[in-house]
């Protein structure tokens, strides 16, 4: 009877035994988990305080974001992705810089298409009198001077010919337009813009460039080509 109690607590003190080696294996398990960044997690780059644009609606702005492996593992604010820092972690201080996704795009023209958004946009209309109508209602709603900008025209449409500065002054003669055609090669402008620009039918332009003239008078006809679109951004008051 000794004998079987002797053999009952001895298992029972290796069992606790068992019990305490195995809350010790757990309690090590658990702490060596709460390394947040072992070497394998690391991050190879951080980028902190700059303004990010996502292009996420969930998250539309953030502060800063990190890299591994080509791909973005971590975006948010600054502490939270500050925290991923490991010892092998570049991190770059954008000090406030506007960051954006990169653009997959061959053939891009950003500045200009501003002109678009900001100025009057004729994408897919067909006919030059609704041009014109649809000018003269944009330049009464603008101060005397101001340029009127944009385009996208398309002669094409109607195959009567380039339109003229002479069309533009009867509804604009008091601001300078400037609007370039569908695919960015021509621009057309009136005789305001003309003569803040300096242009004349024998005016030096870019390699390539044009100032078409009227036939008959000799005079530039409100249409440039090419590099001679220049001498329009580079106006004074353009």
């Amino acid at each position: 009877m000794k004998q079987e109690k002797r053999k009952y607590l001895v298992n029972k003190a290796e069992i606790t035994k068992l019990r305490l080696l195995f809350l010790l294996l757990t309690a090590f398990t658990l702490i060596a988990s709460c390394d947040n960044n072992p070497a394998s997690m690391e991050p190879e780059l951080i980028v902190f305080n700059a303004d990010i644009r996502t292009v996420d609606q969930n998250q539309i702005r953030a502060e800063a974001f990190a890299i591994k492996d080509g791909r973005f593992v971590a975006v948010g604010n600054n502490e939270e992705v500050l925290d991923l820092k490991g010892a092998t972690t570049e991190s770059i201080n954008a000090n406030g810089a506007t960051i954006v996704p990169g653009f997959i795009d061959s053939h891009t023209h950003l500045s200009a298409g501003s002109k678009i958004v900001t100025g009057i946009n004729l994408t897919g209309i067909r006919e030059k009198s609704v041009w014109l109508e649809m000018i003269a209602e944009r330049v009464k709603t603008m101060e005397p001077g101001e340029w009127l900008l944009g385009g996208r025209w398309d002669y094409t449409f109607e195959n009567k010919g380039l339109p003229t500065r002479w069309e533009l002054d009867k509804v604009s003669p008091n601001n300078p337009v400037a609007l370039s055609d569908i695919d960015g090669h021509s621009m057309w402008v009136n005789s305001l813009a003309i003569e803040k620009a300096n242009i004349r039918a024998d005016s030096e332009v870019p390699l390539g460039g044009q100032v078409l003239v009227n036939e008959s008078s000799g005079e530039p006809n409100g249409i440039l080509l090419e590099g001679a679109m220049q001498l329009i951004w580079d106006a004074p008051t353009y």
